[in-house]
């Protein structure tokens, strides 16, 4: 695990989608609140998760556990949401394009260049009637999904634990957790690419 800055970590929210043999994590960086790496912060972090973009996910996919992942490879820092904070997708009664088919929302801050962007992507988000013959994601849909990460990021800040970019060591010139002003859906989705030998 690469180091994280005191007062920051990394989320992880797990998607178990019981007709598939593998889960799905979306993942994303936060500044810590009152709480910092406890099951409490966890649970924080997954009720945004979930007033935002686990309303409008399948139904079909369970939810959580959510994990935070601080401090280094000498004094690792791990907490793990509680039991009960496991739930089902929202409303969204679809069949789901595969996992490898997801939606791609645009992390943006006010840092200019590769640096100041990330990104994160969300499956069984969408179904084939959500998207045309070339990925577009219709229109109705995608206001559906700006509004959901919108209110995930609004719900991240109001419980004081807002949406950063983390950055690796050594490989970037910003040190820094930098802070996610907006995010962004993508018209098209993203398919995972595989490099062939």
């Amino acid at each position: 695990m690469p180091e994280t800055p005191a007062g920051f970590a990394q989320a992880s929210v797990q998607l178990d989608a019981g007709f598939l043999q593998r889960n799905a994590f979306v993942t994303w960086g936060v500044q810590l609140g009152l709480n910092g790496i406890t099951p409490q912060g966890a649970d924080q972090v997954i009720d945004a998760f979930v007033a935002g973009i686990g309303q409008h996910m399948d139904s079909q996919v369970t939810i959580g556990p959510l994990t935070l992942r601080g401090g280094d490879k000498n004094n690792p820092l791990l907490a793990v949401s509680t039991a009960d904070h496991t739930v089902p997708g929202g409303q969204g009664s679809i069949i789901s394009l595969p996992p490898n088919v997801a939606v791609l929302v645009n992390k943006r801050t006010n840092i200019g260049g590769r640096r100041g962007r990330g990104r994160m992507f969300l499956p069984f988000y969408v179904s084939t009637t959500d998207v045309d013959q070339g990925g577009t994601i219709l229109t109705n849909r995608l206001d559906v999904i700006t509004a959901a990460v919108t209110v995930f990021h609004d719900e991240l800040a109001n419980v004081g634990m807002p949406m950063v970019l983390l950055h690796s060591p050594g490989v970037s010139t910003i040190k820094d957790p930098t802070p996610v002003t907006s995010l962004d859906v993508d018209t098209r989705v993203s398919t995972q690419r595989r490099r062939l030998r």
